[in-house]
């Protein structure tokens, strides 16, 4: 009888990939992409405030604007965001 140690270390590296994405998977499941809003919210990285609509949500990972949804990106969404004079808006 004979063993193949190349395929015996090729299945160990695969568990072990497939038990460090399940545990990435739950350490980022506790960091929420989404926080309820509603009414005053000031952005003083950006110099402004607003009033947002209750039911709300905002977007927490991102950083040069201020983007807020309902029900989903696809349905509705508001984002804010400076722009200089003479830049182009989007």
């Amino acid at each position: 009888m004979t063993w193949n140690l190349d395929r015996g270390m090729d299945q160990c590296n695969t568990a072990k990939a497939v038990v460090a994405l399940v545990l990435l998977a739950c350490a980022l499941g506790g960091c929420a992409p989404w926080v309820q809003v509603e009414g005053p919210y000031r952005m003083d990285s950006h110099n402004f405030k607003v009033n947002l609509p209750a039911g709300w949500r905002r977007a927490t990972w991102v950083q040069d604007s201020l983007l807020v949804t309902r029900k989903g990106m696809d349905l509705q969404n508001i984002k804010i965001e400076r722009v200089g004079v003479g830049q182009d808006l989007k």
